[in-house]
């Protein structure tokens, strides 16, 4: 994709196995003499063991190793046909570890999703000991009777579970108790697991907080349940290491058993939360049969549509006087959906005022590449005021722009004028760039006049006429789609 003479690029890839998987190992080498020849026989065999330990997230997830988050913290939109994402940014940290014995390219940590209606159950911070049964440092474990969790995981799969090098049973951690029927209805199954991870490299200029214009690669984690609309969400990013046997299998999702170690079912199933954010999903109207059956054609009243009564008299309060003043020069509140998804209330008031309203004169923000003034409007968004004091926009000035525009093309003079004009200064520019051209090749040989002049005899303007009807789609520099 190319913007502004800059080319920037995404590359996708599939995962970032890391040559090791994040543990413990242990390193021998042997090294044999053996003299078999002349002279003294040797046959000696000398063993180095050492041990090793590549370490990485498990526990917990550093906030610096998050790039970003989808939908937003705390925001509020239309999300309910979106998929919540992670952006993470080492590269190798989905397949760091793995759900089953080892790693497959299969990422181990996933997103889930929980609404309003399930409920969500509550973060609670405890020890790493308190992911098994039993006591641990002395202290007992706060695992519930009925739940399972990673020491259950990991036995299933003939391993046991215990901290690596550098962790401690001590150690805190935060953690979630599922109801076991909730968690077989939305965690996605292990074969899903292998779709929902990748990897991507990305060009980072023109991007905003990006530190230099090296590429970036990041790891990606996206969630296999969608919003519900009008629910707050919450998104808990949990670790699946070793819980391969917990679960949905089969493309019909059959839900696993989760056994506890005395053949009952368990009731909940404990989990690491890694990372955890709350958003909120409203209905989805952003589509065409929703505009069409939501359109209003009607005025523009302040009582009824919007559910807003006129104040009464202005009270002591700053915010009534507020209300009270925006109310007495013309303005009413109506809902502003911002292009980020928020759903916010914004001034407007429209051009029929009972009195004189000076003249406005807009300077646009300055370009954010360059930094200098821009020359144009471009957006009704520049248009748009933000006042501090209170925490509202006013939307005045950018309906109308938005209005005037529509307007204009709903104009058939208009729109032919406005057609011929940028015709007229495209084939301005085409024969200027053409002309250019040419003089660079054929220098002053035939002492072409300038573009447009008629200062000039007929010949020379017959001889400019001919080059550039018959010459510019060889000279001329190729048009861009």
């Amino acid at each position: 994709m190319a913007t502004d003479g800059a080319t920037e690029k995404i590359t996708f890839i599939e995962s970032f196995v890391p040559p090791l998987e994040a543990g413990e190992y242990q390193v021998s080498v042997q090294q044999t003499l053996l003299n078999t020849g002349k002279g003294e026989q040797i046959n000696e065999a000398y063993t180095n063991t050492a041990n090793i330990a590549v370490s990485g997230e498990r526990f917990s997830l550093s906030p610096d190793g998050v790039e970003t988050v989808f939908p937003p913290v705390n925001n509020q939109g239309e999300y309910s046909n979106v998929l919540p994402h992670i952006l993470l940014l080492r590269r190798t940290l989905l397949w760091e570890r793995s759900p089953t014995a080892s790693v497959q390219g299969i990422p181990w940590l996933a997103l889930l999703l929980f609404d309003a209606d399930d409920p969500p159950p509550p973060v609670q911070t405890i020890k790493v000991g308190d992911l098994q049964r039993g006591n641990f440092e002395g202290q007992p474990s706060t695992l519930p009777a009925e739940a399972v969790s990673y020491v259950d995981g990991f036995a299933n799969l003939g391993l046991a579970f215990a901290p690596e090098y550098g962790e401690s049973y001590t150690d805190s951690c935060q953690a979630i108790d599922v109801p076991v029927s909730l968690f077989s209805a939305i965690a996605p199954s292990l074969h899903d697991l292998g779709w929902l991870g990748s990897a991507r490299t990305v060009s980072t200029e023109k991007k905003a907080g990006t530190p230099s214009e090296a590429p970036g690669t990041f790891s990606l984690l996206i969630g296999n349940r969608k919003p519900t609309p009008n629910r707050k969400c919450t998104v808990h990013l949990v670790s699946l290491e070793g819980m391969a046997s917990f679960l949905p299998t089969g493309s019909d999702y059959k839900p696993a058993s989760l056994t506890l170690p005395n053949g009952n079912q368990a009731s909940l199933i404990r989990l690491v939360s890694l990372k955890n954010w709350n958003f909120t999903s409203v209905d989805a109207a952003e589509s065409f049969e929703a505009y069409l059956t939501n359109l209003d054609a009607g005025p523009l009243q302040r009582v009824g549509m919007f559910n807003i009564e006129p104040p009464g008299p202005p009270s002591d309060t700053d915010a009534n006087r507020v209300v009270a003043t925006a109310f007495g020069l013309g303005y009413t509140a109506v809902n502003h959906q911002t292009r980020q998804g928020d759903n916010t209330v914004s001034w407007y008031r429209g051009p029929f005022v009972p009195f004189e309203v000076p003249a406005t004169i807009f300077i646009p923000p300055p370009d954010r590449q360059t930094n200098l003034p821009a020359q144009i409007i471009n957006t009704a968004d520049q248009l748009v005021r933000y006042d501090p004091n209170n925490g509202m926009m006013d939307v005045t000035y950018a309906a109308a722009w938005e209005l005037g525009r529509q307007m204009g093309l709903a104009s058939k003079s208009f729109a032919i004028a406005l057609y011929n004009w940028r015709r007229t200064g495209q084939q301005a520019t085409v024969t200027s760039v053409t002309h250019a051209a040419i003089t660079e090749k054929l220098g002053g040989l035939l002492c072409l006049p300038p573009p447009g002049s008629r200062d000039t005899s007929a010949i020379q303007r017959a001889a400019a006429e001919f080059i550039l009807n018959h010459l510019a789609a060889i000279l001329a520099p190729e048009e861009e789609p």
